[in-house]
């Protein structure tokens, strides 16, 4: 009949997306702001106090997939988008934390004991001594753990305290001043 028969396969191979970018970066799941796909470093300030974010992130295609990882130490966040066709590109977000300007006591002690009515913000004390007792020791202690006290004695009834914020900017300074109280004893009167 001259007829033949021929089969014929049409292999159809599916072009694997290279599409490595990123929608949309989160820090503590609110957008971070000035995101754009195209731009791979960011620098995030953040205040005193704070922890860094929790980093999350949307890619450009669905196909592709994210690795988020966070270096805690030198704060610094990386987010590595893998295309389909296994293409990457990495974004970074580069944290800083804001050093703390408090400089402010939670409390000033005299022989250890907290000073009465002592207040943060009160920045002169006047402490009485009863006649004849030893004057106290007197210390301090700052809000922000990364502050640093300097006590001065002026003279033994005077200290000067101080106080340096972590951002090494910002000081306070407190004095003390001990007054020796008179005797009451009244047997003295009429020697």
């Amino acid at each position: 009949d001259g007829t033949e028969d021929n089969t014929y396969y049409v292999v159809v191979e599916k072009q694997q997306s290279d599409i490595c970018t990123l929608d949309a970066i989160y820090l503590d799941g609110l957008p971070l702001e000035g995101f754009a796909p195209n731009i791979f470093k960011y620098d995030v300030a953040l205040p005193a106090g704070t922890d860094l974010p929790t980093v999350t992130a949307t890619t450009s295609d669905p196909a592709a997939t994210l690795q988020i990882a966070m270096d805690t130490l030198r704060a610094i966040a990386t987010v590595t988008v893998t295309a389909e066709n296994k293409d990457q590109k990495m974004y970074a977000i580069y944290f800083t934390i804001a050093k703390n300007n408090d400089a402010t006591l939670s409390g000033i002690f005299a022989d250890g004991e907290l000073i009465a009515n002592f207040d943060a913000l009160t920045f002169d004390y006047t402490l009485d001594i009863p006649f004849g007792a030893p004057l106290p020791g007197i210390t301090a202690t700052a809000t922000d753990p990364n502050a640093q006290v300097a006590i001065r004695v002026v003279d033994a009834m005077h200290y000067t305290i101080l106080v340096v914020a972590e951002d090494g900017q910002t000081t306070l300074t407190y004095t003390v001043t001990l007054v020796q109280l008179p005797s009451t004893n009244s047997n003295l009167l009429n020697i």
